[in-house]
């Protein structure tokens, strides 16, 4: 239910020359549309004395951006990593349980991290599924020397058998 309404309350979009985002709060909102402003932006100009810069605004009619997807931002507004974005949203995340679930700011702090490790380790077993993994070779390399030496083993019986009872 939280994550319905931060959902409806930020937007993230995505910049189309590199793996970052910005982060935009609803700032109106009417029965079919509304107005989302840069919340970097908003900072940015709410600390300046002197307002030149405004705050960079999309429109979106029913969850679409209606005109330009990429507005014009302060000089000083930039973009922010995935990795920090996902940072942030864990942070949100443990502060809300700190309140829904009545749990201690180390709990809930504890909790993120764990999330946090399990999505890390999510990433690179995908990875390995795209890359073999270098044990899994030495293993392959390994069977066949077992095997190699099984043969081995079946060779010399075999000798010592015929040695022993065929002489």
């Amino acid at each position: 239910m939280q994550r319905d309404i931060l959902f409806k309350l930020l937007k993230t979009i995505k910049e189309p020359q590199s793996n970052c985002f910005r982060i935009y709060r609803r700032s109106t909102a009417r029965q079919s549309y509304s107005y989302y402003r840069c919340s970097t932006c908003d900072y940015l100009s709410r600390r300046e004395i002197n307002d030149a810069y405004t705050s960079a605004i999309i429109k979106m009619v029913h969850d679409k951006i209606v005109g330009e997807p990429f507005p014009s931002h302060h000089p000083e507004c930039k973009p922010i990593p995935l990795s920090q974005l996902r940072a942030m949203q864990i942070d949100r995340e443990n502060r809300q349980e700190v309140i829904n679930e009545m749990l201690t700011p180390f709990e809930a702090w504890s909790r993120g991290h764990l999330r946090a490790l399990l999505e890390e380790a999510r990433k690179t077993s995908q990875l390995d599924k795209q890359h073999p993994k270098r044990k899994k070779v030495e293993q392959k390399s390994r069977n066949e020397i077992e095997h190699k030496s099984r043969n081995e083993n079946v060779s010399f019986f075999l000798f010592t058998f015929y040695m022993k009872y065929v002489k």
